[in-house]
């Protein structure tokens, strides 16, 4: 059985610079708060351009950030996929609702699942090592050395995936999960799915909701699978 121990949730939209990005911040951070709730994000700041809201000013697992060309909602905690979504929405509607027909040509929509999990059925990282090998690489690899780490790279249309073996002390757990690491397992699987849509149009609310469900929809499907992979 696997058990989820780290999730890290991220949207990311990329956009053409808006004029009006610098001179809107102040009524943006303001939307949002309101919105939102000063409870939910007290600490926030507008610095060289950027736009900062964060539930804590250290080791901060809810972050909005905001520029002139990107809008990137990242949350390092355990919220539920659904939740995630909602808010995720939400606080796009709003930046649509403070620059209107500036934010609607968006170049690439990106929602994003990072996640590590145990193995109840595994007791070591080589078990874990031997499970993705046989499920998603050739195990009759033609080479005599013996493999010590690997990663799946797969490529879909609109998915790129990553899954691989993991250890509580590697790198990629303490560039991705900064603020949550002391959590992660001694050793398990971590699996990263970016999904994505080019060249989308938020004319107005309902298109902002319409595509970032489109590339929801898309991340659950091949995360789910992934997931399930390992339950056989």
């Amino acid at each position: 059985m696997l058990i989820e121990c780290l999730r890290k949730k991220v949207i990311e939209l990329r956009f053409e610079p808006m004029i009006s990005a610098i001179d809107n911040q102040s009524k943006l951070i303001k939307a949002l708060l309101n919105e939102l709730g000063e409870e939910s994000y007290p600490y926030w700041k507008n610095k060289d351009g950027v736009s900062l809201l964060s539930n804590t000013e250290k080791k901060p697992t809810r972050v909005i950030q905001f520029e002139n060309s990107r809008l990137i909602i990242a949350f390092e905690d355990m919220i539920s996929i659904n939740e995630f979504k909602k808010v995720g929405i939400k606080i796009v509607q709003i930046v649509k609702n403070v620059f209107k027909e500036e934010f609607t040509i968006i170049s690439r929509v990106g929602c994003r699942f990072i996640s590590v999990y145990s193995d109840d059925n595994q007791n070591s990282f080589q078990g874990c090592l031997d499970s993705v090998n046989s499920k998603y690489l050739n195990p009759n690899l033609p080479l005599s050395l013996p493999i010590v780490d690997s990663k799946a790279t797969i490529h879909f249309d609109n998915v790129h995936c990553n899954i691989g073996p993991v250890k509580k002390d590697e790198s990629w757990v303490k560039e991705y999960f900064a603020f949550t690491q002391d959590d992660c397992p001694e050793f398990g699987y971590g699996i990263d799915v970016d999904a994505f849509l080019f060249g989308a149009e938020f004319d107005d609310n309902n298109a902002v909701s319409k595509h970032l469900k489109m590339v929801f929809d898309l991340l659950s499907v091949v995360t789910k699978e992934i997931f399930e992979s390992f339950e056989v």
